[in-house]
């Protein structure tokens, strides 16, 4: 019998596998279509099927349908090979363990692990009667595998030694931690388990919510996440993309949320076009994910100051792909899941009703403007500084001119006015970009953290800027400074960093906190994000020095970096 790859390829078509993604047309002997890879008008995009091959000129890539999936759904070559032989009818055999290499051993522990939440949730009645008060059912809890963690310190990892799986292996698979004494301990207790699936459907993660007696202590974590391992990069994986991802592509458009239990109860209503984030902000990469089913994004944040600053990011880097990006606003005060188990109307009427992000923010600065006597100059800086930075990340000028027009007649200006400050941001977008290439050349994983910490900066800079401008201040300056000191923070030179912005930075943090919110709790969330991010700039730098120090054969030198470099890790994940 031929190998199973062969098998696929004789029962399996190219061009009916592409054409689940691209719509292709014949053209003599072959197909063409546009390329899903690269935004083009020009079809270049070319499959092969008496080959069984494709080629991409637009990119330059091209392969079998093998190569093909593994591009679309960011799998690797097991991953593309699992889905093709499901879709083709083909048994793959089980190797032996001694034969499996030692990342499929992870899917293996990951997977048992798994297995055994599942039948631990059963057991737990505590952990059933919150689900069902949340309102799942049990048909949704079995199809997205959510299981509990004992109260614990070993039930875990007792359980995967008990199949032959090693201490290392696990550890590896992020399900453990090695105390102080050198002992391992489960990384998961009294939790409620969701496991996080790649796109293929195998579980690489975990993100576990407290409950029980230990959610009464306030030094436990609300969730926790697996962290970041061979299997499992945050910025790479949509919770939910392998069940969404058919239906993302049916419906013409994908709905993301923040929560476990928002996309958990989304799917429950029928909304099975559903994906969230796992642990991190929305990422380029997860955009491209998504992009390649469908060009629509309608997004579903909580209500408060967070969710809709969320919503702002991650409107930005999808309008900057040419996406199509909408909000469906829920109820102030509801997250999605909460919505829908109240009221499932309510949640079809968000999503049937949401509202383009330029249209969402245009109807939030008019509403709050009214409520404060309704300041026509106001309105204008305000649509300005926030409204038109979104305007001019739009790639189509027919759509950047369709809302011009929009923002003219709020206004009651002419367009001409609204389309210089239009291109006064496009110029300043491409500057920051060209700025930021250069500041962003690789070294080490500096790149990646630089981002991220300006971002955090500028967000408590404007956050503690518009705490300074409220009369009555809200804020107890003692508690400000006792929370910095806690944090070895220092706020001077952060705030003098970003005077020159304070005004629209200030706005901006107003815009996203709304009055119903609690000042202290998201003034220590935003220094911890700070403090975090400069933990991980000095970690990332200590790790050049590092090196330095072992390739010259300074051992002392490289003992003492070594354990600097252990006790800021120890620090930041203190501050996970």
């Amino acid at each position: 019998m031929s190998d199973p790859i062969q098998q696929i390829k004789d029962r399996l078509s190219i061009v009916d596998v592409v054409g689940q993604y691209v719509k292709l047309t014949k053209a003599g002997k072959n197909y063409k279509g546009l390329s899903p890879f690269q935004n083009e008008k020009t079809p270049s995009f070319y499959v092969q099927p008496d080959k069984g091959l494709y080629y991409d000129f637009s990119s330059g890539q091209g392969g079998d349908m093998f190569t093909f999936l593994q591009q679309m759904e960011g799998l690797d070559f097991q991953g593309a090979l699992r889905s093709l032989a499901d879709r083709a009818g083909v048994e793959l055999k089980r190797e032996s363990k001694q034969s499996r290499d030692a990342r499929e051993r992870l899917y293996e522990v990951l997977d048992t692990a798994c297995r055994f939440y599942e039948t631990k949730l059963a057991e737990s009645g505590t952990a059933l009667a919150y689900l069902r008060e949340r309102g799942l059912e049990k048909p949704t809890i079995r199809q997205f595998r959510i299981g509990f963690a004992p109260d614990d310190w070993s039930s875990v990892l007792e359980h995967l030694t008990s199949h032959g799986y090693r201490e290392h292996e696990i550890e590896r698979a992020g399900l453990i931690k090695k105390g102080e004494k050198g002992k391992y301990y489960d990384r998961f207790r009294s939790r409620i388990m969701f496991p996080i699936s790649d796109a293929a459907g195998r579980v690489v993660a975990f993100s576990g919510r407290i409950t029980g007696e230990a959610a009464k202590d306030d030094k436990n974590a609300k969730y926790i996440n697996s962290p970041e391992t061979e299997l499992f990069e945050k910025s790479r994986i949509l919770y939910g993309y392998d069940k969404a991802k058919q239906h993302i592509r049916k419906y013409d458009f994908a709905i993301l949320v923040e929560g476990q239990m928002d996309i958990v109860m989304s799917h429950q209503a029928g909304y099975k076009n559903t994906v969230a984030v796992s642990g991190t902000g929305l990422t380029d990469t997860h955009l491209a994910l998504l992009e390649r089913l469908s060009k629509k994004l309608v997004m579903a944040f909580d209500a408060d100051a967070a969710g809709i600053a969320s919503s702002g990011r991650a409107a930005a880097l999808a309008l900057h792909r040419g996406m199509d990006v909408k909000v469906a606003q829920v109820p102030v005060g509801k997250d999605p899941a909460d919505c829908i188990r109240e009221n499932p109307a309510l949640w079809k009427e968000a999503v049937k009703e949401s509202k383009h992000v330029i249209e969402y923010y245009l109807s939030v600065l008019e509403e709050k403007n009214s409520r404060k006597g309704g300041d026509a100059r106001k309105l204008a800086l305000a649509i300005r500084d926030t409204v038109l930075p979104y305007v001019a990340r739009i790639p189509s000028g027919v759509d950047q001119a369709h809302f011009v027009r929009m923002v003219a007649n709020a206004l009651g200006m002419v367009e001409d006015a609204i389309w210089q400050d239009v291109r006064l941001h496009a110029r300043e977008l491409q500057k920051g970009s060209s700025e930021s290439r250069r500041q962003t050349i690789p070294q080490g994983n500096s790149a990646k953290v630089l981002g991220r910490l300006e971002h955090n900066e500028r967000a408590l800079a404007g956050f503690l800027f518009w705490q300074e401008s409220l009369e009555p201040r809200i804020l107890n300056e003692s508690h400000v400074r006792s929370y910095a000191d806690k944090l070895s923070l220092a706020l001077e030179p952060l705030l003098a960093k970003y005077d020159k912005e304070r005004d629209i930075l200030s706005f901006e943090a107003e815009l996203h906190n709304s009055e119903s919110i609690e000042p202290a709790t998201v003034l220590e969330q935003l220094m911890t994000q700070v403090s975090r991010e400069y933990l991980r700039k000095e970690r990332s730098e200590l790790s050049e020095e590092l090196r330095r120090a072992e390739r010259s054969g300074d051992s002392v030198q490289a003992s003492r970096l070594l354990k600097r470099f252990q006790e800021l890790s120890a620090r930041i994940e203190s501050l996970e």
